[in-house]
């Protein structure tokens, strides 16, 4: 089963972000599926291997909520060959919360290169000049309270994927 950690988003940013998007040519990350990725985790081969990560990540536990700022959009990997479009997110304490969970996940999982929390909101073939200048236009959406972490099951279907929670945090 494929699998992720992700930080959920309440409802009414999900629905201004949902918003953000509208003009941009692609395909539209439902609103049901607005997260921040925290770590892509991949095929998980049985239970046995979300029960071991489950064990490992129980000092999630022990966290208080976490405040996150939305600022800015951006394309990767660049604006001559765009594939996703997303939104920043700024929180040096989110940016040390994935660090965490990232080395409490090490050896059984590859170690991240770089921490750049974003939620996509898009994906793209290409973008108008009109839809870069647009990206670009776009400053500070709002601040967020982070309150629930959770391993999601992607199953990819032809129509988009779906998420279904295995298991959430709530952080205090």
């Amino acid at each position: 089963m494929r699998c992720f950690i992700g930080a959920e988003l309440p409802p009414d940013i999900k629905s201004k972000l949902w918003k953000l998007g509208r003009n941009i040519k692609g395909k539209h990350v439902e609103i049901e599926n607005l997260h921040i990725t925290i770590k892509f985790l991949g095929e998980l081969k049985d239970d046995n291997s979300i029960s071991n990560i489950i064990s490992r990540l129980s000092f999630i536990d022990n966290y208080n909520s976490i405040k996150i700022k939305l600022n800015g959009a951006g394309i990767f990997p660049s604006k001559i060959k765009p594939r996703v479009v997303w939104i920043g997110v700024i929180s040096k304490e989110f940016i040390d919360f994935m660090k965490n969970i990232d080395d409490a996940l090490y050896p059984n999982f590859k170690r991240e290169r770089s921490y750049i929390p974003h939620i996509t909101i898009a994906r793209v073939k290409a973008l108008s000049d009109d839809n870069i200048k647009e990206l670009g236009s776009i400053g500070f959406i709002d601040e967020v309270e982070i309150k629930k972490v959770s391993i999601f099951k992607s199953t990819l279907l032809p129509t988009g994927p779906v998420y279904s929670r295995i298991k959430t945090w709530v952080l205090k």
